[in-house]
This record gives C-alpha cells, structure tokens and sequence, in this order.
C-alpha cells in the first residue's frame, strides 16, 4: 500500500472515531429517559395519540435493565421495555418491549458509549412487542431497527383509546381477590391475574406477581430483575360495557396469562407459545 493511500485511510479512520465519539455522551436518568443495562443505554419515548396531540413519555425505573413510560396519566403504563448485555450468547445487546398502549409512538434506544442508536415505531392502532436480539453489536453504525424482527402483534377488536375507561373504582365488597406472590389483584382488586410459563427446556413454573398500579402489574420468570410479561385491566363499561385486558410480553417463552373476575367467576386465558413477543388489546 502506497504512503499517501494508507495516511488516507488513517486520516478517515480517524475522523469516523471522532464523529462517534462526538455522539457518545454518558445516559442520565430523567423523568423522560431512562437508562438501563448497567446504564449504558439511554431509552426515550415520542408519542402522537388519536387526536393528533404529542408528548413525551414519562419515565419510571424498574429494575437496572427496565423501565416503563407512562403517557397520559402516572397510573397508565403504557409501554415497558428491557436491555440485556447478551454478549455472551450472540456478541449482542438485547432490546424488548412490550406495549400496552396502541397509540403512534417512536422508542429510541442510544449507546452512550458508541453513540450507536436504534428506532422503533409503532403506528396508530397497533399493539406491539418486540424482541431484538441483534440491536446492538459491540461495534455498530448508527441505523433504524426494524420492528419485523422477532415481532408479533395482536391486535383484538377495534382501535381504541384507553384514555375512555373509567379509573379504577373502589374494591367491590363481593370481590375475592386477594393479591399473593403469584396474583396480581386489578381493576380495583376485582379481577385477579395468575401466569404459568415453560421455558425451552420443558421445566415450567408460575410467574412471580409485582403491582405497579391499581390497573397493572408485572410478572418476572427466573430473575427479580427480569420483567417478563406486563398486564393491566380497564373498567372500560361507559364504553363498550366491557373491561378490557392489556398486556405486553419481554419473554418469547410459552406462558399462559389467567384473568379471573372475581364477582362473575368468569375466566379468560391468554397463551403465548414459544418464539413469540406477544402484545394484546383485549377490548
């Protein structure tokens, strides 16, 4: 290689290190960013609703590697997503969301070491949830992910707004849910929601409950730190005379959601099989 070609190469190598440097700046959490797998990753949320208006998400941590984003109101989550250091297994950082909301809104996910960025959309009308176990390798350019991969989502009845349904009332006196390390008790204590995995492996177990509001919860699998599948339950009656079930998945093992109502005695199961990142809007 000729001197001047290879002083050329250098010179370029150099200015592309300073122009990733000049991107990567340390995460600093916020009430609109969180930052999560050992806080390397800077996480914030856009969202546009129905009517066209726009905001940001609200951000509450969880754990060191997830976190939720509340749009309209603190006892509304909306969308919770994970980070995962998988380097170990396929050399990549792990991004998983799942969506409780079906609102238009843009997720992006920065490197504060590389300033590397991935983006993922939603559009209106849709429930999502998203397992991508390639967003960022040790070593990336900057570039928009595609929420094709490992992606399902299920959107049941019509497009909705949860902002109609009622808050949650006051716990009925008939009701008989009594919260528990495996239960969550929503809707105001009236419906209790119990969920039983099996992994790749074949063992199975129940999911571990925890109550972030009176509408929702979560539950992890293997790990306390390790949010796995986020449910919440609307009294939706002044608009369609229906409570309606949310929920949004972090894992693509096999579990089965249970939602009980306690006053009525009717059940309603949600499956998710293997390989798949559900979300739901159960109207």
């Amino acid at each position: 290689m000729s001197k001047p070609l290879a002083l050329s190469l250098l010179a370029s190598t150099v200015l592309l290190l300073g122009a990733a440097a000049a991107t990567a700046q340390p995460c600093g959490p916020s009430t609109t960013a969180l930052c999560l797998s050992a806080s390397r990753f800077e996480v914030s949320v856009a969202w546009t609703d129905f009517q066209g208006n726009q905001g940001v998400g609200q951000a509450v941590s969880l754990t060191a590697d997830t976190g939720y984003f509340w749009f309209f109101t603190n006892t509304n989550v909306e969308l919770v997503i994970k980070v995962l250091d998988a380097r170990a297994v396929n050399g990549h950082f792990w991004v998983f969301y799942g969506a409780l909301s079906n609102v238009e809104y843009e997720i992006t996910v920065r490197d504060s070491q590389t300033g590397d960025v991935q983006i993922y959309d939603n559009p209106a009308g849709q429930f999502a949830s998203t397992g991508d176990t390639l967003a960022f390798p040790p070593s990336a350019t900057v570039t928009r992910a595609s929420t094709e991969r490992s992606h399902l989502a299920v959107p049941v009845g019509p497009p909705v707004d949860e902002r109609l349904a009622a808050p949650s009332p006051p716990v009925p006196e008939t009701a008989t849910c009594t919260p528990g390390a495996t239960a969550l008790c929503l809707s105001g204590g009236r419906f209790r929601v119990e969920a039983a995995w099996k992994d790749f492996q074949g063992n199975t177990g129940a999911g571990q409950a925890v109550g972030l509001t009176g509408d929702t919860g979560y539950f992890w699998f293997f790990s306390n730190t390790n949010v796995e599948a986020v449910v919440k339950v609307l009294d939706a009656r002044p608009v369609n005379n229906y409570f309606w079930v949310f929920y949004g998945a972090l894992s693509n093992v096999q579990y089965t959601l249970t939602v009980t109502d306690t006053i009525t005695g009717i059940v309603k199961t949600y499956d998710n099989p293997l390989n798949l990142f559900a979300s739901v809007g159960d109207t």
